[in-house]
């Protein structure tokens, strides 16, 4: 069973497919899908197969009909580039889901021009907040919100008892804020820097654990 944190009165699961459902809103939530970046990278001779973009809107598909979703929140970083094949895929996505309100809020890597965004499902803006809960894409620093955001691609290392390390993408759950784990397959991920009372929620294949802070 996935962990459901109780914020504000809101119910958040944690999701392993390194997304977040609030239950209350029926809606879901991830950041940092990158798409394009495989198109980006073969542009300029880098021999990625463009198979991962494909499978990340499959994934969001997937991720719709299992939670039943009717809001999807984007948490920024949704595309990686400038226009390509990737973002005409996503747009064929979206409408495969008509009744569903797509959310974008703009990371740093949005650069799309404005009439590439102008969709009817679509709604696109720099902040949302909902029942004191605010959703952006950078993490700030708001002691009257909760915060949720994207952006650093939060991993925590794991080490074993032979010297083994693994760096597993986690939720970062702290008293005022929750950063999510990158969404796409292209994203690296950082060694996230933990704040006083913040949790890590690590992702191990079809699991979400807590990571005592004595293995950190």
């Amino acid at each position: 069973m996935n962990p459901i944190l109780n914020i504000h009165n809101q119910q958040f699961e944690l999701l392993p497919q390194k997304a977040m459902f609030w239950i209350e809103q029926k809606a879901l939530l991830f950041s940092d899908v990158h798409l394009g970046k495989a198109t980006h990278f073969r542009r300029n001779g880098i021999a990625i197969p463009d198979s991962a973009g494909r499978k990340d809107i499959e994934n969001i598909a997937q991720l719709i009909n299992q939670t039943k979703a009717q809001k999807v929140f984007i948490l920024g970083d949704l595309f990686h580039s400038l226009h390509n094949k990737e973002w005409d895929w996503f747009i064929e996505f979206l409408n495969e889901f008509p009744l569903i309100k797509f959310f974008l809020i703009r990371g740093n890597h949005d650069i799309l021009p404005a009439f590439h965004l102008k969709k009817d499902n679509l709604k696109v803006t720099h902040k949302m907040v909902l029942n004191t809960i605010c959703l952006v894409h950078e993490p700030l620093g708001n002691e009257n919100e909760f915060v949720i955001s994207g952006h650093i691609h939060p991993g925590v290392m794991l080490k074993g008892a032979g010297k083994q390390r693994v760096l597993l993408p986690c939720f970062v759950v702290g008293s005022n804020r929750i950063i999510l784990p990158a969404f796409g397959s292209l994203t690296g991920l950082a060694k996230a820097k933990p704040l006083p009372n913040d949790q890590f929620w690590a992702i191990a294949e079809n699991d979400v654990l807590l990571i005592p802070y004595t293995h950190r």
